[in-house]
C-alpha cells in the first residue's frame, strides 16, 4: 500500500505545528512525515526536525544514543562548560 495524497493533504492542511519541536510551520518548511518502509503517514514536520530524522536513518537507537550523549554533556550557552 501506497502513500494516500488525500489522506497526506488534509494532515498537511490541518497542521501548523511540527509534531516534534512543536515549533510554527508553514510553506516550503513543512514536510509530511512517513515511514519509508511501510509509507504509513507519521505526521508534519518542520525541515529541521525532518532532516534530523532522515540524517539519523529513522533509527530510534541511534535517536536515544544522541540524547543520552547530549544529556551527559552540560552545555551553558551553546559552549561546553569548564
Amino acid at each position: 500500500m501506497g502513500l494516500d495524497p488525500d489522506a497526506a493533504q488534509v494532515m498537511y492542511d490541518a497542521t501548523n505545528n511540527c509534531s516534534v519541536c512543536g515549533s510554527r510551520i508553514a510553506g516550503y518548511k513543512k514536510h509530511i512525515d512517513h515511514n519509508h518502509s511501510t509509507s504509513t503517514l507519521r505526521g508534519v514536520l518542520c525541515n529541521e526536525c525532518n532532516q534530523a530524522i532522515g540524517h539519523m536513518h529513522e533509527d530510534t537507537v541511534v535517536m536515544a544514543r544522541a540524547i543520552d550523549y547530549l544529556l551527559a554533556r552540560p552545555r551553558k550557552n551553546g559552549w561546553e562548560e569548564s
